[in-house]
């Protein structure tokens, strides 16, 4: 038994009564490497379908979610030098009460390349882009690391020099879906840094 207040609080109290509930997952993977190219594509999908009831302000209800969610990638090593990776996930993510109906959209776009012009130097770049739409309302946020190793001739040491968060990010907006709610968090990001 849950009950919102007016200040946006929830409170849980045990209530003894019978409910129902089902799910239903689908999870599908596939990963082929292509010789010709020294590439690995591959492919992952997922779909969950949840209904429920509840039991709000002392009303019971019927409670649905759908979540469908793709994620392609593919890791490239054709070239002895480079070394590419990329991948891509899309969420899609629907929720239906009696109250109120609830879609969201999330896109994350990561991926890395790698330099490598002698084999003392190894020079990188690291990059991950979020995109979050709900009801017309976007949020997105861009970071991005450089990367440079070096080996010296002499000596067993190694240095690396990195610049963290490039375009200085100072936020970052998550969305947390629960059974009568969505909460949206706000993240303090730390500053580019240069190490």
């Amino acid at each position: 038994k849950q009950q919102l207040n007016n200040n946006g609080l929830l409170f849980f109290e045990l209530a003894e009564k019978n409910n129902r509930s089902k799910i239903e997952n689908f999870t599908f993977s596939i990963h082929q490497y292509l010789a010709k190219w020294r590439a690995t594509i591959n492919f992952k999908t997922f779909y969950n379908q949840h209904k429920k009831e509840y039991f709000l302000n002392g009303e019971t209800g019927q409670l649905n979610f759908n979540i469908l969610t793709l994620h392609p990638g593919i890791s490239v090593n054709r070239w002895k030098k480079i070394n590419f990776d990329y991948n891509y996930q899309v969420q899609l993510f629907k929720q239906k009460s009696d109250q109120a109906e609830i879609s969201i959209t999330k896109k994350k776009h990561e991926g890395s390349l790698f330099l490598t012009p002698e084999k003392r130097h190894l020079i990188g770049v690291t990059y991950e882009f979020y995109l979050a739409s709900q009801n017309k309302h976007n949020n997105h946020v861009f970071f991005a690391d450089l990367s440079y190793n070096l080996k010296p001739l002499k000596g067993n040491l190694k240095y690396k020099f990195e610049i963290r968060n490039i375009f200085n990010h100072s936020e970052s907006i998550q969305y947390y879906y629960s059974d009568i709610s969505l909460t949206t968090t706000s993240y303090s990001i730390r500053p580019r840094q240069f190490m």
